[in-house]
């Protein structure tokens, strides 16, 4: 076990290393062509992503790990609180007048490095927890996004970074948005005779004409084409979902 998190820890230092880089790399942008830019940088961000790659294949073994480091913290913890009542109670019977100056003040210097020692042992199992936790993270990042795309285009879009896919999530919406500004303003345009009753009709019509040939996502409620197997807003799969 000990073997294998010292493993672990080796590739997130190498990963650190990589980004640390790619940072580097952006600062420096503008003073190389971008040839020379769009090489290096490809060839870090493909360690990263093989690097990310070994380290989730791991999961199953940091979730024993941080369940280790929990069950530790919560004895340390326990441990810590008796020792600080500990001291407590030594303050009390020195003032009382029950110890003497010599007795007082050895008892008190034994149960304050106590404590000392484990506060320093639970801030390094807080570090390793965090660090444990983190490559958790990156597999559920990656889990999550594989998941949001249909699946023909999970590995056209392999490389394409997180950034990237939080853009892309986002145009549909944007585009709806767009045709639906557009379409109202084709509506109003200038010299069209249109009284409120017609208004009225023709948005009650719209709206009729567009539920019929949309269906709605089970999880957020918006309108999508009757062939979308995802929704455009969400993410979510609507495949199934009965036409509204």
């Amino acid at each position: 076990m000990e073997n294998s998190m010292d493993d672990l820890k080796q590739l997130e230092e190498k990963r650190n290393d990589i980004i640390l880089k790619l940072r580097k790399i952006e600062d420096r942008k503008s003073h190389v062509s971008h040839e020379v830019y769009e090489k290096v940088k490809r060839e870090y961000q493909e360690k990263l992503a093989n690097l990310d790659q070994e380290l989730t294949s791991h999961v199953e073994l940091i979730k024993v790990e941080l369940q280790r480091i929990e069950e530790s913290q919560a004895k340390d913890s326990a441990q810590s609180r008796d020792l600080k009542l500990r001291m407590e109670e030594i303050e009390l019977r020195y003032t009382i007048g029950e110890y003497d100056e010599e007795t007082y003040q050895q008892q008190k210097n034994e149960v304050g490095e106590a404590i000392s020692a484990l506060e320093n042992e639970l801030q390094g199992m807080g570090k390793r927890k965090k660090w444990l936790q983190d490559i958790i993270d990156i597999k559920g990042i990656e889990k999550k996004l594989d998941e949001d795309r249909p699946a023909p285009e999970r590995q056209a879009s392999a490389d394409i970074s997180i950034d990237e896919h939080i853009l892309e999530q986002t145009l549909p919406e944007e585009t709806l948005k767009l045709d639906e500004i557009i379409a109202e303003e084709d509506a109003v345009r200038p010299g069209a005779e249109v009284d409120a009753a017609t208004v009225t009709k023709t948005e009650g019509s719209a709206e009729t004409e567009t539920k019929q040939n949309t269906v709605a996502c089970p999880k957020c409620g918006h309108q999508n084409a009757q062939d979308s197997w995802y929704c455009e807003k969400c993410g979510a799969e609507i495949l199934d979902t009965p036409i509204q």
